[in-house]
């Protein structure tokens, strides 16, 4: 068969038959389970990249693997290698700019209580960062690559095989950044290779874009773009040069790009043709089948490398060059470019995780993609809070470029920090009810329909993040119409209240109030809703958050029931390029903190929730749902 890289592999099939002289044997020594494993016959199917020797013994065939295995595993073959790669760098350029208090990072010592500044005190949110790839393929040191690991792997040749050489390449590509990022100076410390240059290349930019992506740039410069090149630097993710029928097929759709890339600057419509071509890959449907994952990611590559060749992307060594002022590149663009690559790449990881091989394997604590997630939302929500990088001064603004032809931009990026805190917290809700204590199986429901999508674990507690997304990343196969929402508990309450962000009290709800616990069958993102319902309101949704909000949002009278929600209004809609815009650059909104829920009306109907479970008709069903009390309630 051909792999994604255009590699051949030799299929071999080995017999072993049952020795009884073995079985006869262990049988006299007291070896039971020797003896009977001396009895049944094994069939075994392995497969080695063409060019391997011939050996006869599995020790003589490790030897010969283990000096072809470093192409394997320091390869661009599909998304883990790269995604583990910008993981590992994501968590030290974090991890350095704190312990180095790289410039302009700003630190709170007190760690203020409450402050909608940074607010951190040190110890803990770098314990956070390094909890943050606890138990997962990323902290697997290179031991478990070696010989006994490969030779389990070989006599087994089981379906596990595919997840396992998966778990190899994400720990050798997160090794090789731990042991490339550090030379030790003259004066005896340990200073870092590529990572400052990564934190560089994100100020630069940060300031050479300002005055053409303002919607974007505030107020916080972007990191991960320039992980992303970077590390297909370092696994030669560009290089298109292997071949295969699906290589083939993708060079042959991107043929019309290659055909512009001989002039010296792009006509708009030009630019325009390459716009359309990357809106389609970053549209395309990825589900893991086979043929479609190699065409898909050597699509990507070769979009990449045409894009590269007219000018509108940079590779991390162009980017270097640039830095250093040896070259000119065209920022935004090459900013706005990796993040296509970064969303592509990403979404791949964790719709191959959703459909894992063997789902009754033992995972590792956390998948890649919840490592990833969860230092994003460190990022955002600590280091980029308008405290510390989100809130940058006039004098570092300078020092990046801003400002010097135009004394204008400063004050653009002067910025508001409660509309900018309204912003980041404009999906969060806090609900106050009053339930009776009767309610319990309405409890019981609530407490396990907690979700926590939308927080981030920090040393074991769960806080709520400012880059949440709950949306399915993919839906079940053969989706039925059962497959919708569907009530499970609903209780009547006397009054509600609902607080927004920097608005206690934004709303009360009194007449005819009803919470209602929606459920859905879903193997991605958040299965489980509270529906809050009155006579006079637009019906309310959100999911049931695991965390609490922050300290700085301010919340109305204890009723004795406090509910956290989290709400958005793209939650029906499968997750997508747009989304990641909006979680990618939570900021990207800051000033669109109005909420859309501020009016009533008297005749409104909820057409879209209008199910059987509505109307005057009563069901089965619904009496079997119903959280009430009969000998104390009269309804």
């Amino acid at each position: 068969g051909t792999s994604a890289t255009g590699s051949t592999l030799t299929a071999t099939l080995s017999v072993s038959f049952p020795n009884v002289a073995s079985a006869i044997l262990n049988a006299v020594i007291l070896n039971f389970a020797g003896a009977l494993y001396a009895l049944i016959p094994g069939v075994s199917l392995s497969a080695t990249p063409r060019g391997f020797q011939s050996v006869g013994s599995v020790d003589r065939c490790l030897e010969a693997l283990q000096k072809n295995q470093l192409p394997l595993l320091d390869s661009c073959a599909q998304e883990q290698p790269l995604m583990a790669c910008t993981t590992r760098t994501y968590q030290r350029i974090m991890e350095n700019a704190l312990s180095q208090q790289w410039w302009p990072l700003m630190h709170n010592s007190e760690g203020t209580f409450g402050s909608i500044d940074l607010g951190y005190k040190y110890d803990e949110l770098m314990n956070s960062l390094r909890s943050s790839s606890k138990g997962s393929c990323v902290e697997k040191g290179l031991d478990h690559l070696g010989k006994d690991n490969l030779k389990n792997i070989l006599e087994n040749n089981s379906a596990k095989e595919a997840d396992r050489l998966q778990e190899m390449q994400c720990s050798f590509a997160a090794n090789r950044v731990d042991s490339e990022d550090q030379q030790t100076a003259k004066s005896g410390y340990t200073l870092p290779v590529f990572t400052d240059k990564i934190w560089a290349v994100a100020l630069k930019a940060h300031g050479e874009t300002f005055s053409y992506e303002q919607d974007i740039n505030k107020p916080c410069p972007d990191i991960l773009p320039w992980v992303v090149a970077f590390c297909a630097a370092e696994f030669s993710c560009m290089d298109t040069s292997s071949s295969g029928d699906q290589v083939a097929a993708a060079a042959e759709t991107v043929a019309q790009l290659q055909g512009l890339t001989g002039s010296k600057s792009l006509s708009e419509a030009q630019k325009e043709v390459f716009a359309e071509k990357w809106q389609t890959l970053v549209d395309s449907k990825f589900d893991g089948l086979d043929d479609e994952d190699a065409f898909q990611w050597s699509l990507l590559w070769q979009m990449a490398n045409a894009t590269n060749n007219a000018g509108l992307m940079s590779s991390w060594p162009e980017i270097l060059e640039a830095l250093s002022g040896k070259r000119t590149i065209d920022w935004s663009s090459t900013r706005l470019h990796w993040e296509k690559v970064l969303f592509t790449a990403l979404l791949r990881l964790q719709i191959r995780e959703v459909h894992s091989h063997d789902p009754t394997d033992v995972q590792d604590e956390r998948s890649l993609s919840q490592v990833f997630l969860n230092l994003q939302s460190i990022y955002e929500t600590k280091i980029c809070s308008p405290g510390a990088l989100g809130g940058l001064k006039d004098e570092h603004l300078r020092r990046l470029g801003v400002g010097k032809g135009d004394v204008v931009q400063l004050a653009l990026h002067q910025i508001d920090k409660e509309e900018v805190i309204k912003g980041l917290w404009r999906n969060w809700i806090v609900l106050h009810v009053q339930v009776p204590s009767s309610k319990q199986r309405f409890l019981k429901a609530l407490k396990e329909s907690k979700c926590s999508c939308m927080c981030y674990e920090a040393c074991g507690k769960l806080n709520p993040s400012a880059a949440a997304n709950c949306q399915e990343i993919a839906h079940r196969a053969n989706v039925t119409a059962q497959d919708e929402w569907r009530k499970v508990k609903e209780i009547k309450v006397n009054r509600a209240v609902i607080d927004r962000i920097g608005l206690p009290a934004h709303k009360v709800l009194t007449s005819a109030v009803y919470l209602k616990i929606l459920r859905k069958k879903t193997i991605s993102g958040c299965s489980n809703q509270l529906e809050v319902r009155s006579r006079y309101s637009r019906p309310l949704r959100g999911f049931i958050s695991a965390c609490s909000v922050p300290e700085y949002f301010e919340q109305s009278e204890d009723l004795g029931l406090t509910i956290t929600l989290w709400t958005d209004d793209r939650n029906e809609e499968l997750y997508g390029y747009d989304d990641f815009l909006r979680l990618h650059r939570p900021f990207r909104t800051w000033q669109d903190a109005a909420f859309d829920d501020d009016y009533e009306d008297d005749d409104y109907e909820d057409d879209k929730l209008n199910d059987k479970h509505d109307s005057d008709e009563i069901t089965d069903e619904d009496i079997e749902n119903l959280d009430l009390d009969w000998l104390t309630e009269e309804e």
